[in-house]
C-alpha cells in the first residue's frame, strides 16, 4: 500500500467510525424524543383525566347548587356552569380516548361512556325537577349519587391504571435511556480502540514506507550530486567552447562584412563594365553599318572602273583603226608622189597620234586594270572587314550579355553575402547568448551540487 492509500484508509476508517456513531447517537436521539413523546402524550391523558374528575366533582357542586338556589337569578347560574362543566366534561372523556395504544386503558375509557351518559340525565333531571318541586327533585338525589359513585369508582380505576402506564412508560424509557448511553460508550469506546489500532498499524506501515523512501533519496541524492558533478564540467565547457565559438563568429563576421563591401564594390565596377560593354557594343553597330556602306561604295567605284575599261578598250580599238587609216593614207600618199607628200606628213602625224593614243589607252587601261584589282581587293578585304566586325558585334553582344549575368550576379551575391551576414550576426548575438545561459548552467550546476 502506499503512503497515499495507507492515509486515505485511516481517514475512511475515522469517517466510519464517527458515522457509526452518529448513526447510533440518531437511533439513541430517536428512541428517546419517542418515548417522551409517549410520556407527554401519557401525561396529556392524566391531566384529561384529572380534567375529567374535576367535572365530575363540579358537576354535583351544579346539582346541589339548584337545591339551593333562592331565586331565579341563582337558578340560572347554575344552569349556565352545569352545561359548561357537562360539556367539558364530555370533551375530557372523548380526549382520553384520542391516541390510545394500551388496550386495556382504552376498554376501560369506553366503558365510560353510558355512565356518563346516566350521570349527566341524572343531573339535568335534577335541575328540571329543582325548578318545579324541589322536595322531588331531594328525593331523586339518592339516583344520582348512585350514578355519581358508580361513575367515580370506574374514573377511580382509570386514573389508576393510566397512572402504572405512565409510570411503566417512564421506567422503559429511562432503561431505554441508559441502553443507548450503553451503546453509545461501548461504539465509541470500541471504535476509539480500533481507530488507535488501526492508525498504529498504519503509522507502522508508513514509517517503513518513510524509511524505504529515505532510503531511496539518500541514493538519489548520491546519484544527483554526482549528476551534479557532471553538469558543472559539461555546463563549464560549454562556457567556454561557446565563448571560443562567440569569438570566431566575431571575427567571421567582420570577414563577412569585408567580403560583403569588396563584393558591392565588384558588383558596382561590373555595373560600369556593363555599360561600358553596351556602349562598345553600340559603337560596333555603328562601325558595322559604315563598313556595310564603304562596301558599297567600293562596289560602285569596281562598276564605275569596268565602265572606263570598256570606254578605254573602245578608244584603244578606235586607235588602231586610225593607226590603220594613217599607214594606208601613208602609203597612198607615197603613190602619189609628190602630191601627196603633204597629205603624207599629215597621215604621218596621224599615225604618230593614234599610236600616242594607243600608248595613252593601253597605260590607262593597264592603270584601270590595276584599279580594277585594287577595287576587287577592296571588295574583299572590306567583306572580311564586314565579317570581322559582325563576329565582333556578335562577340561583343555576348559580352554585353554576359557583363550582365554577371553584373546581376554580383547583386544577387552580394544580397547572399548581406543575409549571410545577418544570419552570422544573429548566430553571434544567439551564441552571445547561448554563452550567457551556458555560464548560469555552470553556476546552477555549481548551485546544485552544494545542495
Amino acid at each position: 500500500m502506499t503512503i497515499r492509500t495507507q492515509i486515505f484508509s485511516l481517514i475512511g476508517i475515522s469517517i466510519a467510525i464517527f458515522s457509526t456513531l452518529a448513526g447510533v447517537s440518531m437511533w439513541s436521539f430517536t428512541a428517546t424524543t419517542r418515548a417522551l413523546h409517549e410520556i407527554e402524550r401519557g401525561g396529556q391523558s392524566i391531566r384529561e383525566q384529572m380534567t375529567a374528575d374535576m367535572m365530575h366533582d363540579a358537576l354535583r357542586a351544579d346539582v346541589l347548587r339548584h337545591l339551593q338556589a333562592r331565586d331565579a337569578g341563582e337558578m340560572e347560574a347554575a344552569d349556565a356552569d352545569q352545561k359548561s362543566h357537562v360539556e367539558l366534561f364530555a370533551s375530557s372523556i372523548a380526549a382520553l380516548s384520542t391516541g390510545v395504544q394500551d388496550q386495556e386503558i382504552a376498554n376501560r375509557i369506553a366503558s365510560l361512556r353510558q355512565p356518563l351518559a346516566d350521570y349527566i340525565a341524572s343531573a339535568e333531571s335534577i335541575s328540571v325537577l329543582a325548578r318545579k318541586d324541589r322536595a322531588e327533585a331531594v328525593q331523586a338525589l339518592t339516583g344520582f349519587y348512585e350514578s355519581f359513585s358508580a361513575l367515580e369508582r370506574l374514573m377511580g380505576d382509570l386514573g389508576d391504571r393510566m397512572q402504572e402506564a405512565n409510570v411503566r412508560l417512564i421506567e422503559l424509557n429511562s432503561r431505554h435511556v441508559e441502553a443507548n448511553r450503553v451503546v453509545l460508550l461501548a461504539t465509541a469506546i470500541g471504535g476509539g480502540i480500533f481507530a488507535l489500532v488501526a492508525g498504529l498499524v498504519i503509522a507502522r506501515r508508513m514509517g517503513r514506507s518513510l524509511g524505504a523512501i529515505s532510503d531511496s533519496l539518500r541514493a538519489q541524492s548520491k546519484r544527483t550530486t554526482a549528476g551534479a558533478k557532471q553538469v558543472s564540467s559539461n555546463a563549464q565547457g560549454i562556457a567556454d567552447g561557446t565563448s571560443r565559438t562567440a569569438a570566431v563568429l566575431q571575427e567571421t563576421s567582420a570577414s563577412m562584412e569585408e567580403m560583403n563591401s569588396m563584393v558591392r564594390q565588384s558588383s558596382l565596377n561590373t555595373e560600369s563594365a556593363n555599360g561600358l560593354a553596351i556602349q562598345a557594343r553600340q559603337s560596333g553597330e555603328r562601325g558595322a553599318a559604315a563598313m556595310e556602306r564603304l562596301a558599297a561604295a567600293i562596289a560602285e567605284i569596281k562598276g564605275n572602273a569596268d565602265q572606263t575599261a570598256k570606254i578605254v578598250k573602245t578608244i584603244d580599238e578606235i586607235a588602231f583603226q586610225t593607226n590603220l587609216l594613217a599607214l594606208n593614207a601613208a602609203v597612198e600618199a607615197a603613190r602619189a608622189g609628190d602630191a601627196g607628200k603633204s597629205f603624207a606628213v599629215v597621215a604621218e602625224e596621224v599615225r604618230n597620234l593614234a599610236q600616242r593614243a594607243g600608248q595613252a589607252a593601253r597605260d590607262t587601261a593597264q592603270l584601270i586594270e590595276k584599279s580594277v584589282r585594287s577595287a576587287d581587293d577592296g571588295v574583299t578585304l572590306s567583306q572580311s572587314v564586314k565579317d570581322a566586325v559582325s563576329e565582333m558585334m556578335g562577340n561583343s553582344r555576348k559580352v554585353s550579355d554576359l557583363v550582365g549575368e554577371v553584373a546581376a550576379s554580383a547583386k544577387e551575391i552580394s544580397v547572399g553575402i548581406e543575409q549571410v551576414s545577418k544570419a552570422v550576426r544573429q548566430m553571434d548575438q544567439v551564441t552571445q547568448g547561448n554563452a550567457a545561459t551556458a555560464e548560469e548552467n555552470a553556476a546552477v550546476g555549481k548551485e546544485l551540487l552544494a545542495q
